[in-house]
Formats: C-alpha cells, structure tokens, sequence
C-alpha cells in the first residue's frame, strides 16, 4: 500500500501542479513556475503554448474572453481542495517572434 501526504507548502503544491498536474491535463509539463518581482506571494505558471488555446478560437464578437481562464480554474481546484487559499487568474501575453 503506497502512502500518500498531503502537501503544506505552497511552493510544493505549486510545483506539484505545474509537473504532474499539468502533465496528466495538457501531456507536458508547464514550461514554467515562477515568483513574482514585484508580490512576494504570487506565482506563475507558465505555459508558452497551452493546449486550451491551441485548438479554440474566440469570436471576436467575445472581445477579451480568454478561453486559458479554463485552466486557472482547474489550478484554484487543486489548490482549494489541497487546502490552500488562493485567488487564481489567467493571462494571456503574446510574445515576440524570437522569444
């Protein structure tokens, strides 16, 4: 019988989510966890091509409806169910051709 804890770390849980969380929901890893300068408690998980937005196009009827808002909401329900208190939300930032 494998045993299982629960994590109380937050940086753990976050790891958490963005490796094996994302990789059972997206097949891959995120491309990254990072800290935020300017908030020392706040996080992003990175994700260069998230699959949500890959096979979805948003009328443009919708304005700024970001259809990746789906996937910080899958984040807030790992995190709330792990016990953490967390406000969770999605961005989208368009990247230059040589990033």
């Amino acid at each position: 019988s494998r045993e299982y804890k629960r994590e109380n770390r937050l940086m753990n849980i976050l790891q958490f989510v963005s490796t094996q969380v994302w990789k059972s929901l997206f097949g891959k890893s995120a491309d990254s966890l990072e800290r935020s300068i300017d908030n020392a408690d706040e996080f992003m998980i990175v994700d260069y091509e998230p699959l949500t937005s890959t096979f979805v196009s948003v009328p443009s009827d919708f304005g700024q409806l970001s259809v990746d808002a789906f996937m910080s909401g899958i984040v807030a329900g790992v995190l709330t169910g792990a016990g953490f208190s967390a406000r969770v939300t999605a961005h989208s930032v368009k990247l230059e051709d040589n990033e």
